[in-house]
């Protein structure tokens, strides 16, 4: 399975989502080119799309009033996976540069 993800510049901090992720061996860019970048969007095997407000956290979890969706479109897959690409064209890589912050 392959998991990558792009974050905005807010996790460029110490401690940030961008340094867990790292730690877990999973490839992070930052999107510099938003304030927020706020997609919640994974994509699975080309075909299956999960988005919504949910924020993937034990808070959001326990405290807010969140969605989610599941769609089953290899199109509409497609759709996102160009946005990615898109995002991933202004990001550049997080090479741990938050543990200096």
């Amino acid at each position: 399975m392959e998991v990558l993800a792009i974050l905005d510049k807010v996790n460029e901090r110490k401690y940030s989502g961008a340094t867990l992720l790292e730690a877990a061996g999973i490839p992070v860019w930052i999107d510099f080119e938003p304030t927020i970048a706020h997609n919640k969007v994974i994509v699975i095997d080309e075909h299956l799309v999960m988005g919504g407000s949910y924020n993937y956290t034990a808070s959001a979890q326990k405290r807010n009033a969140e969605n989610v969706t599941f769609t089953v479109s290899r199109e509409i897959a497609r759709e996102f996976l160009r946005n990615w690409d898109s995002r991933l064209k202004d990001s550049r890589p997080f090479e741990g540069k938050a543990a200096d912050k």
